[in-house]
């Protein structure tokens, strides 16, 4: 399993949550999995299958990355 960081850490900052920096697809799963505020939506699931595949090496990082921003995105819509 890799478990490498990304160039740069992405924000997580939503509405009625605590503003966390996430370093890597490992946090970032994490995450997704324990104290994500909407565990539904296909950027949701996107972002988890792309993290995991980013820990078993089937994709880079920073493609995991990517769909991990745009789930941030749509939860910070969710919830607004």
């Amino acid at each position: 399993m890799v478990t490498g960081n990304w160039e740069k850490p992405v924000v997580v900052a939503l509405p009625g949550f605590a503003r966390r920096e996430v370093t890597g697809p490992f946090e970032a799963l994490a995450l997704l999995s324990e104290g994500w505020p909407t565990m539904a939506g296909a950027p949701f699931i996107k972002a988890k299958i792309s993290c995991k595949a980013a820990l078993e090496d089937r994709i880079t990082p920073e493609q995991a990355r990517r769909d991990f921003e745009k789930a941030a995105r749509e939860a910070s819509r969710f919830l607004s």
